[in-house]
């Protein structure tokens, strides 16, 4: 399924990085990014006690971003 979505996605998906000789798509990284958004917004709770709020992805601690 997440294969034939990239598949459908590919013809205006540009390339943004290139690992290992693959080639990741700004859907790859969107999906990839969606992934990992709770356990980000886990680890600034945890460690730094941040709650979700408006600027959550903006604001700076400890020289560090989400």
């Amino acid at each position: 399924m997440v294969a034939m979505m990239f598949a459908c996605n590919k013809v205006n998906d540009n390339v943004v990085a290139n690992v290992n000789n693959y080639s990741i798509t700004t859907s790859e990284l969107k999906y990839w990014m969606l992934l990992q958004r709770a356990e980000v917004y886990n680890y600034f709770y945890e460690k730094y006690g941040i709650i979700d709020n408006d600027d959550f992805w903006e604001q700076k601690v400890d020289g560090k971003s989400p």
